[in-house]
């Protein structure tokens, strides 16, 4: 997951409009989208967030990006740390979500 969209990810579940399990699941499926779907339009498809939610979460990483010089590693590091837990949590479970499924032992 790029940068941005972990940021969007991570505010949308600081603000209370999705859970870090609906966040992971969604970019699951965006790794597959790469390029032609935002992680915010599969949240907003899902019905995760609504289109007002997704409005709101867009303005803030735009103004929080914007007061980090554009950077959203920065702006990631900006938050408290709580963000930055959230943000461990939700990279790891995109990670395992993306990764190739092997066949288990039975």
């Amino acid at each position: 997951m790029n940068d941005r969209e972990l940021l969007f990810g991570v505010l949308s579940v600081q603000l209370g409009f999705a859970n870090a399990q609906q966040v992971m699941a969604c970019a699951g499926e965006w790794s597959t989208h790469r390029g032609g779907v935002s992680l915010a339009q599969i949240l907003q498809q899902r019905s995760v967030l609504s289109p007002a939610q997704r409005q709101l979460v867009e303005g803030l990483v735009e103004k929080a990006m914007q007061l980090n010089g554009g950077d959203p590693v920065k702006t990631m590091d900006s938050l408290p740390p709580s963000g930055r837990m959230l943000r461990e949590t939700l990279t790891r479970g995109a990670t395992l979500q993306t990764e190739p499924q092997r066949d288990r032992p039975q």
